[in-house]
């Protein structure tokens, strides 16, 4: 399945609450999630943590706001470069 990402950064998203991701890379607009506070749920399904530009990837988001990943990936996400920034916000997503 392929999701649709804009060239430019989302910000004050508030019509979606939660948002998959299948990519193995985050759009190469470093900070495309940058602001988006109205999103509370972020779905990670790759094993392995898709590669990150920056950290500024997630700035600004809430601070209720959970990164769900595949369950046994948490270690490696919260350890990947620019993931880390983001780890207090990390759960694994339950089967």
């Amino acid at each position: 399945m392929t999701i649709y990402f804009p060239t430019a950064p989302i910000g004050e998203m508030v019509v979606r609450w939660k948002l998959l991701m299948w990519q193995e890379m985050i759009p190469s607009q470093g900070s495309v999630f940058s602001g988006c506070s109205a999103i509370e749920h972020y779905y990670m399904m790759l094993t392995i943590p898709p590669t990150l530009e920056n950290v500024s990837t997630f700035t600004g988001i809430s601070e209720i706001c959970k990164i769900h990943v595949p369950k046994g990936c948490l270690e490696a996400y919260q350890t990947a470069e620019y993931w880390s920034e983001y780890a207090d916000h990390m759960v694994e997503i339950e089967e």
